[in-house]
C-alpha cells in the first residue's frame, strides 16, 4: 500500500502558525511517506487564522492546499463549534469558518462531534446536514471517543455504525477509534474498513495513543497498529493527515 500523508501544524504545538506550516513542508523532504501536497491548520498553533495569514502561506507555498481544522483562533477569539451546537452564535461562529476555508481555498472544515447533553446523535446527524444545505464549504463531522469527564457522541463502536449509515460527511481519527477500541475491549476493523471505504470519508487523522486519552504520539513506523490494514480500501476522495505530535521525537533524539 502506498499511502500519502500529508502533514499538519499539529504535529509542531505551540508554532506560529507561519513557523508550523514551514517546519511541516519541511519535514516532507525528510520523510518519504510525508507529502506537502496539503497541510492542515489545528488549533495547537498559536496566532489567529485570517485572510491575511491564508494570503502569506499561499504566497510562500503555492505548491500546497490548505484546510481548516475546528476550533481555530481567529481575530475575535477561538471560534468553538460542533456540530451539536445549534444556536444563532455558533452558526456565526461556523459562517466565519466558511469565509476563511474560500481564503484558503479549501473545500472542507472538519469539527467536532459535540456532546450528549447538546443533543442526540440523530439530531446531530440533522444538525450537520442543515450546516452542509447552509453554507459553501463542506462540513464534516470527526468521531470521537470514550471520556471520563465528557460524554461525546460518537464515542462507541453503536455510533460510528450510525455514522455509516446516516452517509453524512465526516472524518476518521484512527488514534480515537483505538480509544473506542481499548475500552469497548474490542478491534472491529470490519466497521473500521467499512467507514474508509465510504465516500463521505472527506478525512482521516493519524497519530497513536496508549489507548487511554488522545495523546497525538508518533506512530512507530512498523505500520502494526490494528487499524492500519483497512486503509488499504480508503476512498480515494479522502485526505489523510498526520496529527504526530514531533516534540515527542525530537524530546527521545536529544543526548
Amino acid at each position: 500500500m502506498n499511502l500519502r500523508l500529508h502533514p499538519t501544524t499539529a504535529m509542531f504545538p505551540g508554532l506560529r502558525y507561519e513557523d508550523g506550516v514551514a517546519e511541516a513542508i519541511a519535514l516532507c523532504a525528510l520523510r518519504e511517506e510525508l507529502d506537502a501536497a496539503h497541510v492542515q491548520l489545528c488549533p495547537q498553533s498559536w496566532g489567529a487564522v485570517d485572510a491575511g495569514l491564508a494570503e502569506r502561506l499561499q504566497d510562500r507555498h503555492p505548491h500546497t492546499a490548505f484546510r481548516l481544522h475546528s476550533n481555530l483562533r481567529t481575530r475575535a477569539g477561538t471560534q468553538e463549534v460542533t456540530a451539536a451546537d445549534d444556536d444563532a452564535g455558533a452558526w456565526e461562529r461556523l459562517a466565519v469558518f466558511d469565509e476563511l476555508s474560500a481564503c484558503f481555498g479549501a473545500t472542507v472544515y472538519s469539527l467536532h462531534a459535540g456532546s450528549r447533553r447538546q443533543m442526540a446523535l440523530p439530531e446531530m446527524f440533522d444538525n450537520l446536514r442543515r450546516m452542509n444545505d447552509e453554507f459553501e464549504v463542506t462540513v464534516a463531522v470527526e468521531g470521537m471517543y470514550p471520556h471520563p469527564r465528557q460524554a461525546f457522541l460518537l464515542d462507541c463502536w453503536s455510533d460510528y455504525e450510525a455514522l455509516l449509515e446516516a452517509a453524512v460527511p465526516f472524518a476518521l481519527d484512527l488514534s480515537h477509534l483505538n480509544i473506542v477500541a481499548c475500552r469497548e475491549q474490542r478491534q472491529d476493523l470490519d466497521l473500521t474498513r467499512a467507514l474508509l471505504a465510504s465516500p463521505h470519508c472527506l478525512e482521516v487523522h493519524l497519530s497513536a495513543n496508549s489507548g487511554r486519552a488522545d495523546q497525538h504520539r508518533p506512530l512507530d513506523g512498523t505500520r502494526s497498529e490494528w487499524w492500519w490494514a483497512g486503509l488499504d480500501g480508503l476512498h480515494d476522495a479522502a485526505i489523510v493527515f498526520a496529527e504526530e505530535n514531533q516534540g515527542v521525537v525530537r524530546r527521545r533524539q536529544r543526548p
